[in-house]
């Protein structure tokens, strides 16, 4: 589909089985309309909404998000991450709830204003500058993964004492990653990945931290 816009007017499903050259928004008073996107396509452009919580966007494979996600009012949801796949959002995303919907990798390249939940073992990816405002959660325990390839802040929690993230991956060398609330991991654990530094402002429930072998002097 080529289009200036794309506008889901109701409630229902818009499939979009080859992508979107353009930007797609969500018609006001529409809590449940969603647009599904098929694997191996893109949008090119922006979706928005014309009221904040409402439309829902589902990546089903791998495919890339050009333009802002919920940029003037936030999306209800964002599902990605299906098993074997990776989905990149290049700008910003805004939404009530992202899911990882399996065991694949999104990559948020503007990160998160909102929330984010693991409904399956998959990967968040979070770009160099950009973190998540909202609470990051599991639905299984030991299941999701953070990884952080520069400086980040995530003011919420990070899991939950019966509900663990199964890993964390941060501390590029010469970057800072700030968690402000509770961190919860078990499995793999908390990873340092560089030289960088991992600020734990509210505590970590799990196993020591694992940092990167000395350098030889």
């Amino acid at each position: 589909v080529k289009t200036t816009l794309l506008s889901v007017s109701g409630t229902g499903t818009v499939a979009l089985n080859a992508g979107l050259a353009g930007a797609a928004n969500f018609a006001a008073a529409n809590t449940t309309g969603a647009i599904t996107l098929a694997d191996n396509f893109d949008i090119t452009g922006a979706v928005d909404s014309s009221a904040a919580n409402q439309g829902i966007l589902n990546v089903l494979g791998t495919s890339t998000i050009g333009g802002a996600v919920g940029a003037t009012n936030a999306l209800r949801a964002v599902n990605a991450g299906a098993t074997g796949e990776v989905a990149t959002f290049s700008a910003a995303v805004k939404a009530t709830t992202l899911t990882v919907t399996g065991t694949g990798e999104v990559v948020l390249g503007g990160g998160l204003t909102g929330a984010a939940k693991f409904g399956g073992d998959g990967v968040i990816t979070l770009a160099d500058t950009f973190g998540i405002t909202g609470a990051v959660t599991t639905t299984v325990n030991n299941t999701g993964t953070l990884s952080f390839l520069g400086a980040s802040t995530v003011p919420g929690n990070v899991g939950t004492a019966a509900l663990r993230l199964k890993g964390i991956d941060a501390g590029v060398t010469g970057k800072t990653v700030t968690f402000g609330g509770a961190v919860f991991v078990t499995g793999s654990t908390l990873h340092v990945t560089g030289d960088g530094t991992v600020v734990l402002s509210g505590g970590l429930t799990g196993k020591s931290p694992v940092f990167p072998p000395a350098s030889p002097e």
